[in-house]
């Protein structure tokens, strides 16, 4: 009948309606909590018509464990050992290079 965007308004407005009526109903107890748990009822059910109209609860939260999450990591555990692997190939060709410099200074001196 309507868009849940429409719903989401109009529920939003019930419920803010029913917490401004919750303070002109203070005097009389049990009135007081009706209004409370309009404001309540109406207020949940405006959330769940944005969680609705936002695409569902799926999009709203992170993922779950055991989805991609854990591929992503493997993968980068993946490149963190290839990086060390030529980290350290680096650093051995570097002390070649300052041990071929070290001998040739030694031969020129």
């Amino acid at each position: 009948m309507f868009k849940p965007t429409t719903k989401f308004q109009i529920l939003f407005w019930l419920s803010a309606l029913n917490l401004i009526f919750l303070g002109y109903a203070l005097p009389n107890v049990l009135h007081a909590a009706g209004h409370g748990l309009l404001a309540l009822g109406f207020g949940l059910w405006a959330r769940r018509m944005w969680r609705d109209s936002r695409g569902g609860l799926e999009e709203a939260l992170p993922e779950a464990p055991g989805s991609d999450n854990e591929a992503r990591f493997a993968d980068l555990g993946d490149e963190v050992s290839e990086l060390r692997r030529q980290l350290s190939e680096t650093q051995e060709r570097l002390d070649f290079a300052e041990r071929l410099l070290i001998k040739q200074r030694e031969a020129r001196q």
